[in-house]
């Protein structure tokens, strides 16, 4: 997976006005959230529950968007469509796909100069 594909260091840049420890602290704020949701959507994957399911895939797609975090705002979409098709199978894969992506996320906080 390229540094790109995971992480638009250009607008993360951009937004903490090239601030290094900014952007370290923008991003772990933002990870940390993304594990809460995370476990908000397993508890909801868990009981097949569609609603309950939905708000914390929206809101991981928010901090995908925020900070140009595209693999995992493209997991999201994956993770909202099957989710509106009921198709759970692939709503666990998802988030397996999900915690992947936030831990590259996480990784790449790591890395910033």
């Amino acid at each position: 997976m390229t540094e790109e594909r995971i992480l638009d260091r250009v607008r993360l840049r951009a937004i903490c006005r090239d601030d290094a420890a900014l952007m370290r602290d923008v991003l772990e704020t933002l990870v940390a959230e993304a594990d809460d949701l995370l476990g908000e959507l397993h508890v909801a994957v868990t009981t097949q529950d569609g609603s309950s399911a939905s708000g914390p895939v929206a809101a991981l797609e928010g901090i995908a968007r925020n900070v140009g975090a595209h693999e995992l705002r493209l997991v999201t979409h994956d993770v909202e469509a099957a989710i509106a098709e009921n198709n759970w199978d692939a709503v666990r894969t998802g988030m397996e796909s999900l915690e992947r992506a936030v831990e590259r996320l996480r990784r790449s906080a790591g890395e910033l100069d």
